[in-house]
């Protein structure tokens, strides 16, 4: 159904939007690398798309804090 109030469009217009560029990117990468890559999600709203993705996807909810935990420990320890 369509949304029927400004909000509820716009809403969906982000969701739609957000679920086209990340099959994109995966087809993209697909015709690339000829196999499907996993697919890593993060952020806010990650937990609202990744059942879009059942195949091979995961959410890390603090994926950019585990990124500079690592950054951070090889720079003081390399």
């Amino acid at each position: 159904a369509f949304p029927q109030k400004t909000i509820d469009a716009i809403t969906t217009g982000i969701y739609r939007a957000t679920v086209g560029a990340i099959n994109e990117m995966i087809s993209q990468m697909m015709l690339d690398r000829k196999s499907r890559p996993k697919i890593v999600l993060s952020g806010g709203n990650a937990s609202r798309v990744v059942n879009q993705f059942p195949d091979n996807s995961v959410v890390r909810k603090n994926l950019v804090i585990d990124g500079l935990i690592i950054i951070g420990k090889k720079l003081i320890w390399d």
